[in-house]
């Protein structure tokens, strides 16, 4: 063996027994215990250290808008998992409440000490915190690739059961079963988590599920299942995320679309050209398809262009491009069916019509 990769081998082997060397016993029992239990147990180290917690120790988890680096799992770390807030499996609206305590344990996935990873994964795990699972999924794959003292392998397996195809799969048929017709549904921490779980492991026979938990409605749980599916490659998750599209569930549908713009334009156009979509949708219906460049969209955003704020300007801009010569009236007479504060930019967008197609 050359002497450069013997040289190589045992440095790599010096610094995994490092490492070994360096991960704390009692981080491991800790993960191990609320991984298993979600609770310290009488007489265990954890319940120990748990009595010994200052008052202080609780900032962390009290909503504040800073939160102390997280160094070990402890009675806050209890807390979050069994009820303490989480940000939602995937962001929804423009507005981000903070929630200091899970930002710290996201951050403490990247720390230095795997000892201190192995924990914060542990905890987000178990309290299945779906934003960060990329994240989790992520540091997981590095944990493993580590070698460590007595008891890692055991917590790094607790880790990895749920990530599991059996356990996705049993989650999601369950939340199928259960499955109302068309009445809000309900999207528990731990179904989400499933859901985005099926997508961070490119899990392609969960696609079927995800399809139909895509079209629930349920901002949340739809959203969740779009987001999966567009992390599975492949035409059945394409024709996944039109049917999708073609539920209207806001805003499933616009994420879907828009995916799908990257993925399969022709399969936009083929299901939206002649699709009657319900009448509040049907802006985004025309602005999907204006992005294919179909003249079919001019009637859909001249028709509701004076009703919409903040992406007019780019119904405008889309109109005066694509509108065709036999679309002429519809365009000319935008300025007498808009909002006052949008005449100036339909007098415009008749003109920059009117001179691409040379008319007079």
């Amino acid at each position: 063996m050359p002497r450069l990769l013997v040289l190589a081998w045992l440095l790599t082997l010096v610094r995994l027994g490092c490492a070994a060397e360096a991960i704390d016993a009692l981080a491991i029992e800790r993960a191990l215990l609320v991984l298993r239990h979600a609770a310290p147990l009488p007489g265990s180290d954890l319940a120990a250290t748990a009595e010994q917690d200052q008052e202080d120790d609780l900032a962390l988890f009290t909503g504040t808008q800073t939160a102390p680096p997280f160094r070990r799992i402890d009675r806050a770390a209890l807390a979050y998992v069994r009820g303490g807030r989480r940000y939602p499996a995937v962001q929804f609206s423009c507005a981000r409440q903070l929630i200091p305590e899970e930002d710290a344990l996201v951050q403490a996935l990247a720390d230095p000490d795997p000892g201190i990873r192995l924990e914060a994964l542990a905890v987000l795990v178990a309290a299945r915190a779906g934003h960060s699972i990329t994240r989790q999924w992520a540091t997981l794959q590095e944990l493993k690739s580590i070698s460590g003292p007595a008891g890692w392998d055991a917590a790094l397996a607790l880790v990895d059961a749920p990530f599991g195809p059996s356990a996705i799969d049993a989650r999601l048929a369950q939340a199928l079963d259960g499955e109302p017709g068309g009445q809000e549904v309900e999207c528990p921490d731990d179904l989400a988590w499933a859901v985005r779980a099926a997508g961070v492991i490119v899990r392609a026979e969960s696609v079927p599920a995800l399809a139909r938990l895509s079209r629930q409605p349920s901002i949340d749980l739809s959203i969740a299942a779009e987001l999966s599916l567009e992390e599975i490659p492949g035409p059945a998750a394409d024709a996944a995320l039109a049917d999708c599209m073609m539920a209207w569930n806001y805003n499933a549908y616009v994420r879907a679309g828009n995916a799908l713009l990257k993925r399969d334009p022709a399969l936009v156009v083929a299901r939206l050209g002649t699709a009657v979509a319900p009448e509040g949708c049907r802006y985004q219906q025309g602005l999907l398809l204006a992005q294919c460049d179909d003249a079919r969209a001019v009637p859909l955003l001249c028709a509701s262009v004076g009703r919409i704020s903040l992406v007019d300007g780019t119904m405008f801009m889309h109109i005066a491009r694509l509108a065709r010569v036999d679309q002429r009236e519809l365009v000319e007479d935008l300025p007498g069916h808009v909002r006052p504060a949008q005449r100036a930019e339909a007098l415009r967008t008749v003109a920059e019509y009117r001179k691409l197609l040379g008319l007079r």
